[in-house]
């Protein structure tokens, strides 16, 4: 029990909150193909950086202490496939987006936002909600 509870919080479900929720469709289906692949995989590192995706996932060993080599490659460009289309999907609603600057300087950051969220995260509006899907 103790390593179900353990996983629910180094795998994908337990970590979508990290990110817009405008991601979690395309978290769930990694999560699907990732879970295939190994029940037991873990997250390192989920995060929305520069308006896409950043994901590490922890290396695998088999019970001999040997790296699990075909789940590494595996994985890596199910990985890297998501990342590429994080950026063609608003963080905030899943809608068609792209990746968005806004403000300046050091204040500068970069979102993937389609454009009813790009405006109502910019003019900050009420009741100016982003759309869903």
């Amino acid at each position: 029990m103790f390593d179900q509870l353990f996983l629910k919080d180094r795998q994908l479900p337990g970590l979508v909150h990290l990110v817009g929720p405008g991601w979690e469709p395309l978290l769930a289906r990694l999560h699907l193909q990732l879970s295939v692949l190994a029940a037991d995989y873990q997250v390192e590192k989920i995060a929305s950086r520069f308006g896409r995706l950043e994901l590490e996932l922890a290396d695998r060993f088999d019970n001999e202490g040997e790296f699990d080599g075909q789940f590494a490659d595996v994985s890596s460009a199910l990985s890297e496939a998501a990342v590429l289309t994080s950026q063609q999907i608003c963080e905030m609603c899943g809608a068609d987006g792209r990746p968005r600057m806004r403000g300046e300087g050091r204040g500068t950051f970069i979102r993937t936002l389609c454009d009813r969220c790009r405006v109502a995260t910019t003019t900050g509006l009420p009741g100016v909600s982003p759309q869903t899907s």
